[in-house]
């Protein structure tokens, strides 16, 4: 994308600059968005190591009937 090009695309009126209130909320949404990822990254490992540890104990108990 140029610099002229994305002007030509946009009217003049969608060009006002954000407001620092509006950059503020922006950021704030996205680190919020980034926080809420990395909870389901830890929900997930978690749950991969206790599937782990069941499939540990299955076959101690096989092991344990033969």
């Amino acid at each position: 994308m140029n610099y002229r090009d994305s002007h030509r695309r946009q009217p003049p009126d969608t060009n006002t600059p954000l407001s620092p209130q509006q950059q503020q909320q922006q950021q704030q949404q996205q680190q919020e968005q980034q926080q809420q990822q990395q909870q389901q990254q830890e929900q997930q490992q978690q749950q991969q190591q206790q599937q782990q540890q069941q499939q540990q104990q299955e076959q101690q108990q096989q092991q344990q009937h033969q």
